[in-house]
């Protein structure tokens, strides 16, 4: 019986000297088969974890932020305030 290796995230630089790194061999999980090269790391997996979780979800729904909200269990913060008057609105200076 093989022992499977822990999986961790994929780091964005280099952990001793915080310059970016490079991939250099891929594994396949399934047959063990392996690949060695140079391979270029995507833009969205240098986002962090809670990045790409929030856009995976908001393509999932395709760009609907109630759909998103509701799985991702968050309240986006109103970008408009109301003033006094119903009919009119401000900009919040809120941050």
């Amino acid at each position: 019986m093989t022992k499977k290796a822990k999986q961790v995230d994929l780091p964005v630089s280099c952990p001793l000297c915080g310059e970016s790194i490079e991939v250099t061999r891929v594994r396949c999980a399934a047959c063990a088969s392996e690949i060695n090269g140079s391979f270029r790391i995507s833009e969205f997996t240098l986002l962090p974890v809670e990045y790409q979780k929030f856009i995976t979800v908001f393509l999932r729904h395709r760009g609907n932020i109630s759909a998103v909200e509701k799985e991702l269990g968050i309240r986006r913060r109103p970008l408009y305030v109301y003033d006094e008057r119903p009919d009119d609105f401000v900009v919040s200076d809120d941050d």
